[in-house]
């Protein structure tokens, strides 16, 4: 648990449980904790990663503000920009910048005032009061995670994805038919499966990142990535192949 009650002359870095600021700071704030509490002016600008992030109405941050956290409230001032991304996003204070919110659930209380754009990318509309200042309508993108089943091209889509991983493991079956036999014959081995399945799903791109950074390698990496790549999507054939042979 951190509280700071005091002036800091300088930036504070606080890795904690429980943060809170009630002091003023003259430089920036960046935190990492469970709960964050800011009651106290930021001269600078202020970034948060938290379960819980508060902005008490006297507080004020000269700067920009960016949290990413699952329960945001913004009561105080924020002199330029706002980007926060949050689970449920509560905002009831000044925004001098433009403001880009994304998350599950958004209120915009009545004492809010948005001088830029305000942006929100969510799962469902945005709660706004009436009395809220907004320098432009508000921008609202709405995410579907879900399939759209009353589509068409849903069907569609999928009959390809399916007809043309079929059409891959006929290719393999026709054309080797002995490698597939020996391969699934391998899966029986979980221990080394698994460790090889580890090591070519992770260690394969970072070292094809790698070889990239370098000129010489450069060639070598790109080729790498798109067998990676090849590989992961043809892997479908051999899992499926195997998972039918024990279900069978």
């Amino acid at each position: 648990s951190l509280t700071v009650n005091g002036r800091v002359t300088g930036d504070v870095i606080a890795f904690a449980q429980i943060i809170r600021i009630n002091g003023p700071v003259d430089g920036n704030v960046r935190s990492f904790s469970h709960f964050v509490s800011l009651a106290g002016p930021v001269a600078k600008n202020a970034t948060s990663f938290s379960q819980t992030f508060e902005l008490a109405s006297k507080s004020e941050i000269a700067g920009s503000l960016m949290f990413f956290t699952a329960m945001g409230t913004q009561d105080g001032r924020v002199g330029r920009d706002l980007i926060a991304l949050a689970a449920e996003n509560r905002l009831d204070g000044y925004v001098g910048g433009s403001a880009m919110l994304k998350g599950e659930r958004l209120t915009i209380g009545p004492s809010a005032e948005i001088v830029g754009k305000t942006k929100f990318t969510g799962e469902k509309q945005p709660s706004v009061s009436d009395k809220a200042k907004l320098g432009s309508p508000i921008e609202v993108i709405i995410v579907k995670h879900r399939p759209d089943y009353a589509n068409p091209k849903y069907y569609w889509r999928q009959t390809l994805r399916w007809g043309a991983a079929f059409m891959l493991g006929l290719v393999v079956v026709l054309l080797m038919p002995g490698f597939l036999r020996e391969t699934m014959s391998e899966g029986n081995r979980y221990g080394l499966s698994l460790g090889a399945g580890v090591l070519a799903l992770v260690v394969t791109p970072v070292a094809a990142v790698i070889a990239c950074i370098t000129i010489v390698g450069l060639a070598l990496g790109i080729v790498s990535v798109l067998a990676w790549i090849t590989v992961i999507y043809a892997a479908q054939v051999f899992v499926g192949a195997f998972l039918g042979q024990k279900m069978l």
